[in-house]
């Protein structure tokens, strides 16, 4: 189920993408270390690493890739997309998200 919920997510990161119109680009990322996010969001050099979760009760130890990914590429924010009731704050830089409300928060980030 859990690789599902993540084409589900990256169908509709796509979507999103289109909507919103040029200079959007959907990529993912995989260090030759072992780290991997499930999709990256780009805009105008600017990086927005999303990792799918297939929970209700994210944590930190979820967003341990983003964290990576975000100290490399000096991302600002990053997401973990989940089934979780509400939004919760990881750590400064870390929010997990419902998936009902990934437009919104993709939408504040870029």
């Amino acid at each position: 189920m859990g690789e599902l919920f993540e084409q589900f997510v990256g169908l509709e990161i796509i979507r999103l993408a289109r909507l919103r119109g040029r200079g959007w680009r959907l990529r993912f990322w995989r260090d030759p270390d072992g780290p991997e996010i499930d999709w990256v969001l780009e805009r105008e050099g600017k990086y927005l690493p999303i990792e799918v979760k297939l929970t209700d009760r994210p944590s930190l130890k979820d967003a341990r890739h983003l964290l990576v990914f975000m100290k490399e590429y000096k991302a600002k924010k990053g997401l973990v997309i989940c089934t979780s009731p509400r939004a919760v704050r990881l750590s400064e830089a870390v929010t997990a998200v419902p998936w009902q409300d990934l437009a919104a928060a993709i939408g504040g980030s870029l």
